[in-house]
């Protein structure tokens, strides 16, 4: 596929699997992993939806994309679907379906900005008003609202003004324009991941770093980190395997160590990774399938250069 990876091209991996967005086909193209449990015969490249698509989110239990109209398509194992007359519209999960079977997005009175999602739930930013509604799984109270163990919920609004949306496992977390600047979290908090204090579920939405400078999120199944305007990275939650990339203790927001310079953030599940100003890729946390450093330790490892990409784009 190296051919159609132009500057740019976003290429989204995970445990289902790798999906990229592909002129050539105007398709998104998808590569199910080998243990996936939506496979579909071998493991090659195969169109899942036709069309133009800008973004791309996958986690451990369904895949979600947003084409060139705003509209959002997701396939998988969880949530559940979102039901006829959301302000969404219909969106179906089924893990019998191939991708892009079945499937109807949003109105475009309902453009989607940006979407994101955990385990079992989903939130989308949409609308002239930049809304977020999320929807799913409401265990931890992940959704926004006060949390339940019965039938996952249909979709409700949790904020405005939203610039961005990461899910974690089993929390939520969303940076805010003005007048409400900065990063505001929710839903399961064993890690601190939605900010310092004892409880293990936080709602409603708690301010954890109120900052205009946080400009860009990423966030681990309980680890989050945001970058800033002037090329820092602050983290917050679990500790263990070198995941916050930086002494510093549990929970509490601070800068990551050795990194001044970042244009870019991602994260995984366990590791985190930046892009920098001189197009390198430097990444830090969890290294037991070596998704830090191929020749590094199999623990937690701290910021280590991957090597082999020198022209990061």
């Amino acid at each position: 596929i190296e051919a159609e990876l132009r500057p740019g091209t976003q290429v989204v991996g995970g445990i289902l699997g790798v999906c990229y967005p592909s002129e050539a086909n105007a398709a998104l193209m998808c590569r199910p992993s080998s243990g996936a449990s939506n496979t579909h015969g071998p493991s090659a490249w195969k169109p899942a939806l036709a069309g133009t698509f800008r973004l791309v989110r996958m986690s451990s239990t369904c895949t979600c994309a947003v084409d060139a109209l705003g509209a959002l398509r997701c396939w998988g194992a969880a949530p559940p679907p979102l039901g006829a007359g959301d302000a969404l519209n219909p969106v179906r999960f089924d893990p019998s379906i191939e991708p892009g079977e079945g499937l109807v997005g949003p109105s475009s009175r309902a453009y989607v900005h940006d979407v994101a999602v955990g385990v079992g739930h989903v939130c989308a930013v949409h609308g002239p008003e930049r809304a977020l509604r999320c929807w799913g799984s409401n265990e931890y109270g992940q959704l926004g609202h006060p949390w339940s163990d019965t039938t996952p919920e249909a979709s409700r609004e949790v904020m405005t003004r939203v610039r961005q949306v990461v899910a974690g496992g089993f929390f939520t977390c969303a940076l805010r324009e003005a007048p409400d600047w900065g990063v505001y979290c929710w839903g399961a908090n064993e890690a601190n991941q939605c900010g310092p204090t004892t409880r293990p579920r936080v709602l409603p939405p708690a301010g954890v770093v109120v900052d205009p400078a946080v400009i860009e999120l990423a966030a681990g199944y309980n680890t989050v980190y945001a970058r800033t305007s002037d090329g820092r990275v602050l983290s917050w939650g679990f500790a263990g395997d070198e995941r916050l990339g930086r002494e510093v203790g549990r929970g509490h927001c601070a800068a990551v160590d050795g990194i001044h310079d970042a244009v870019e953030l991602s994260a995984g599940w366990n590791h985190a990774c930046v892009r920098t100003r001189s197009r390198a890729v430097r990444c830090w946390g969890s290294n037991d399938r070596g998704q830090v450093s191929a020749r590094g330790p199999r623990g937690g490892a701290r910021l280590t250069l991957v090597t082999g990409l020198t022209r990061a784009e």
